[in-house]
């Protein structure tokens, strides 16, 4: 029926509900393991590990959220020592996002729970599709953020960086 109402659309369905599913994995699977963190917090630190010392705005605008929630998180984060805001030296009003030491053990208690949700999901797959399939979402992330950059909607610091995936 989808393809009825919105012809081609196959694709958009599949990588969105895909991503919907994915997220809920990782959420069962932390709140299995006990861990203390929800996906969101999981996301965000995911997103400082990638792009460390970016101003939170532009963080904000990677992570597709608004600067205000983001904002609010990365609170939580720095409240338990996961997270440092530090005043950016070429613009003393913006702040930059860093991890902090503890940050590196949570990513290792993390690990286990990621490693079951990737490997459910990509159950059946033999490790040349595994990489094929990495490549080739690497490909349309690379795409996606040339375009997204060009047309203005991430912040310029760190938009121009699509390759730190």
């Amino acid at each position: 029926m989808m393809n009825r109402i919105l012809p081609g659309s196959e694709l958009n369905f599949l990588l969105g509900d895909a991503a919907r599913l994915w997220r809920q994995a990782v959420e069962r699977a932390l709140s299995d393991a006990d861990l203390g963190l929800t996906g969101s917090e999981v996301r965000t630190l995911t997103y400082v590990a990638r792009f460390e010392g970016t101003r939170q705005r532009d963080l904000a605008g990677l992570m597709g959220i608004e600067p205000m929630t983001l904002s609010a998180m990365l609170e939580v984060l720095e409240k338990r020592g996961l997270v440092d805001r530090r005043i950016d030296p070429r613009d003393r009003r913006a702040r930059c996002i860093h991890l902090t030491a503890e940050a590196t053990a949570v990513f290792e208690r993390i690990a286990p729970a990621s490693r079951l949700v990737q490997d459910h999901a990509l159950d059946g797959f033999s490790m040349e599709q595994r990489r094929a399939f990495e490549s080739a979402l690497r490909v349309v992330r690379g795409n996606l953020m040339r375009h997204v950059c060009s047309a203005g909607r991430i912040g310029s610091a760190a938009g121009n960086r699509p390759e730190a995936a």
